[in-house]
This record gives C-alpha cells, sequence and structure tokens, in this order.
C-alpha cells in the first residue's frame, strides 16, 4: 500500500521470517527514512482532505530506550509538518508525581491528573500564542 516503504524494506533485506535482532539491524540504516516517509504521507494524506495537521511533541514521563525527542522533531519538521513542542512539560516534578502508581508503589508509565494538567496547560498556552496564528489553529481569538 505504500510503495516508497516497501521498496525501502525489500532493499534493506527485511522479511518477516527474520530474528528480531536480524530485523533490527537490517531495518535500523533506514529507519529514520521509513519515519521521515511514514511523516510525509500523513502530511500529504491530510492536506489533501482539507485537514489541518501538526505534530505535538509529547514527552513521556519515564525515560526510556525510545525515547528521542530531538531526533522525531528533526524527522517531523525535514517532513514539512508543523509542530508544537511540549519538551519540558514534566520539568521540576518527579515521575512519582506525575504518574499513576500501582500497589507497589511503582511508577505505571501513564499520566495522572497532575501529569495530564500539565501537558493540557501547556498545549493551551502554546497554542494561545504565535504558534496558533502561524498554524491557523487555537484559541487566541477567544476570551
Amino acid at each position: 500500500e505504500y510503495p516508497e516503504i516497501a521498496r525501502r524494506l525489500a532493499d534493506s533485506g527485511a522479511k518477516p521470517n527474520l530474528q528480531p535482532v536480524e530485523l533490527r539491524r537490517r531495518i535500523g540504516p533506514i529507519a529514520n527514512d521509513i519515519i521521515k516517509l511514514s511523516y510525509r504521507r500523513i502530511l500529504d494524506t491530510c492536506r489533501a482532505r482539507g485537514i489541518p495537521v501538526v505534530a505535538i511533541v509529547f514527552p513521556t514521563p519515564q525515560k526510556s530506550s525510545f525515547d528521542d525527542l530531538p531526533a522525531l522533531t528533526k524527522l517531523a519538521a525535514a517532513a514539512g509538518l508543523p509542530l508544537i513542542t511540549l519538551e519540558g512539560v514534566y520539568d521540576g516534578y518527579s515521575v512519582p508525581s506525575i504518574t499513576l502508581q500501582s500497589g507497589n508503589n511503582r511508577a505505571d508509565p501513564h499520566l495522572n491528573g497532575l501529569g495530564h494538567k500539565l501537558v493540557a496547560d501547556r498545549l493551551y498556552t502554546l497554542l494561545r500564542a504565535d504558534d496558533a496564528k502561524l498554524l491557523k489553529i487555537g484559541f487566541a481569538g477567544l476570551h
């Protein structure tokens, strides 16, 4: 369905029956290209249908090996997606104070009420700011 992605995967030698380690080795060098192509496809599809689109860079409260906000931000920008970044939204708060807690006092990766409030407040502020005018979205005209 996505010829440019299918071609990149075929050229890499990635196949469904490969062991995970070998699959990652083959896809690793083209992963950023696939992400950028995917972002571009989202943008093109939305624009073709008259749907406003904006990428929101949304950090997870806990650091993981999958978090690379600067790299994902660059890929989204390179694909032409308008960006709003929420990087730093949790600054000054401990992970347990903004996430759900399980019975054994370990943090659940999902945000609690405070975590959601921090995200909502930051997003609202950014939508009211100059970015909203640039993106032609938001609440700048409301009082």
